[in-house]
């Protein structure tokens, strides 16, 4: 409930709490949280609420969606120039290629390792 200054009582804010954990306990994470959980203890982290986990992999599942979107965009665009350039093109279709997942993952300060045996 909200008052007339615009500022939710404290029975509001514990209601929207209770909403989204009962949201958060209904969400499938594309990163299972046994996955998230054995990273987190990798790096020495020890959380015993699994809901501060599952948080952890609704967040991981945000980020990744948001860096293929844009590697998708990268990947239109770079195609778009290849054919304005009159370039011949090899239809890849939806495929999301290595160099524009690097390059998204570069503006956002991320440096992607590859074993030597991978080609570029």
């Amino acid at each position: 409930m909200a008052s007339s200054s615009g500022v939710k009582s404290s029975s509001g804010t514990q209601e929207d709490l209770c909403d989204f954990y009962t949201a958060l306990d209904v969400y499938t994470p594309t990163i299972p949280e046994a996955v998230t959980k054995h990273y987190m203890q990798k790096s020495g982290v020890m959380i015993a609420d699994e809901r501060i986990v599952k948080l952890i992999s609704l967040a991981a599942d945000k980020f990744l969606s948001e860096t293929i979107h844009e590697a998708r965009q990268m990947s239109l665009l770079r195609k778009q120039g290849l054919k304005q350039a009159k370039r011949k093109l090899a239809d890849t279709g939806d495929t999301l290629e290595i160099e524009d997942l690097e390059r998204c993952l570069q503006q956002q300060e991320i440096a992607l390792k590859r074993k030597k045996s991978q080609p570029a």
